[in-house]
């Protein structure tokens, strides 16, 4: 758990049915934490920052173009990261 929030670069959970919180938060389980409703596809995390990004699917749709998209905007996100470009 501790790893997560000193690290200096980001962690990218895929399908995760779970939020983030149950890998920071050293008392929480992930089976007790309750499903995310927040339909991403992707939750980046970078706690040193202080930053929670959700990626979603284009209309919700999981197919090889959609996923590529959100695989593009990670890396985007990323190269912003290490100008410190991204808010």
């Amino acid at each position: 758990m501790i790893f997560y929030k000193t690290s200096q670069i980001p962690f990218y959970f895929i399908e995760n049915e779970k939020t983030h919180v149950n890998f920071i938060k050293e008392d929480l389980s992930y089976k007790d934490e309750p499903d995310a409703e927040d339909g991403m596809y992707i939750t980046g995390l970078l706690y040193s920052k202080d930053k929670v990004w959700g990626y979603g699917l284009y209309n919700n749709t999981k197919n090889a173009t959609n996923i590529k998209a959100v695989y593009s905007r990670i890396f985007e996100d990323i190269s912003k990261l290490k100008k410190d470009e991204l808010h």
